[in-house]
């Protein structure tokens, strides 16, 4: 028979030949557990194990193959951690179990079953929702269990999004300002190189970093370029600019700051449609995602 892998239990092995009790018959049923191989300090005699395992079976509740015509019939199985299965009609199945003398994990209780064969952990009915994982039950109160206590689902792990707050004032008007994860802000450092835009237009900004742990406010070069579309031609402008970093957490992955600057329209792309030029007031405070490079 299997070894056992559990506490003092942990070494002995007990054969039991129980074929017999199974099949229904009440002459061939055992009255004790009889003791089988017992290694260094397991104290097994012929009424049973002497005291329960500290650490329960692995595979305790996970199903194995017996069949028998009692309410509850247990057999030696070397394929359960435990050494034996029992076989449990009320609950329509049988599971890897463990003989026991008083306690059993929760969920199971220590009781003779009805070959005579035991005592053995039998299981509870389940009841889904009591925080104990008893037979046909995959899981109970534990986070990610569905509501029938039969399955888990594994946790999703999110995308990291990037986001946060930018307000920008264009010809002088009153400023617009759009908070929130991407796209409605999005920041994203690639090659060392962070670019971000907003939803408020098609003005996107890129700029290095700060060095770790700088101290602000600091200066940092931002260049900036904007196309749109005015009554039906392309304006392409460009920009370049010292912003004010006023916060800056490497770790944390964000950064705050402002800039004033003018956008001037590329002569090769700037028809009579186009501004020449365009004034723009801008503040962010973004939080950034690295994109693989």
């Amino acid at each position: 028979m299997k070894r056992q892998k559990m506490g003092v239990w942990a070494a002995a092995v007990v054969v039991m030949s129980l074929g017999a009790a199974c099949s229904g018959d009440s002459n061939n049923r055992r009255a004790s557990n009889d003791a089988g191989e017992v290694d260094a300090g397991v104290d097994v005699g012929d009424v049973g194990l002497v005291e329960d395992p500290q650490e329960e079976p692995g595979d305790l509740g996970e199903p194995c193959n017996l069949i028998c015509n009692l309410s509850t019939c247990v057999d030696e199985d070397e394929g359960c951690e435990g050494g034996v299965c029992v076989s449990h009609q009320e609950l329509g199945g049988s599971y890897c179990s463990r003989l026991c003398v008083e306690s059993c994990a929760p969920g199971y209780s220590c009781q003779q079953t009805e070959d005579e064969s035991g005592p053995a952990c039998v299981s509870n009915s389940p009841e889904c929702g009591n925080g104990t994982v008893e037979f046909g039950e995959v899981c109970d109160g534990e986070e990610g269990c569905a509501e029938d206590c039969l399955s888990v689902e594994e946790p999703v792990d999110e995308p990291e999004v990037s986001g946060g707050t930018m307000t920008m004032s264009l010809y002088g008007n009153e400023p617009q300002t759009v908070s929130g994860d991407a796209p409605a802000v999005r920041a994203e450092l690639s090659f060392g190189r962070l670019f971000f835009s907003s939803s408020l237009n098609a003005m996107t900004f890129g700029m290095d970093l700060p060095v770790p742990g700088a101290s602000t406010p600091l200066e940092q070069y931002l260049e900036i370029g904007l196309v749109e579309n005015v009554g039906g031609a392309n304006c392409a402008y460009d920009a370049a600019t010292m912003a004010t970093i006023s916060a800056f957490d490497a770790a944390e992955q964000t950064i705050a700051g402002s800039a004033e600057f003018t956008l001037n329209c590329q002569s090769s792309m700037c028809g009579s449609e186009c501004s020449p030029t365009i004034d723009v007031e801008l503040e962010f405070d973004l939080r950034w995602v690295e994109v693989e490079e």
